[in-house]
């Protein structure tokens, strides 16, 4: 997808209990624009929580990408509710980490 400069990417994320496990928002020559970390305050295997970013560069082709480096713990991960080009940033949700 095309992401515009100025507007809002979201998500809903949930995985095991481990920050090995992430969502990365990637331009398609393959540089990270940002990660999305398994961090959420209270984080418990598999609750989903809803995750932000506001990209301010130029309008780039990107995608998402599921990364589980995870080497024990049972391998679970949820994602669901992809957002492309929102106007303002959601209530409620986490933002990326840069």
């Amino acid at each position: 997808f095309n992401l515009e400069k100025g507007k809002y990417v979201s998500f809903r994320f949930g995985a095991a209990g481990t920050r090995a496990v992430r969502i990365e928002l990637v331009r398609v020559d393959g540089t990270v624009i940002a990660t999305f970390y398994n961090e959420a305050p209270g984080k418990i295997n598999t609750e989903m929580h809803a995750y932000f970013y506001q990209y301010t560069g130029e309008t780039t082709a990107c995608f998402f990408r599921v990364v589980d480096d995870a080497t024990s713990d049972y391998g679970c991960i949820v994602v669901d509710d992809f957002r492309a080009n929102l106007e303002s940033a959601p209530e409620g949700f986490i933002e990326a980490i840069r």
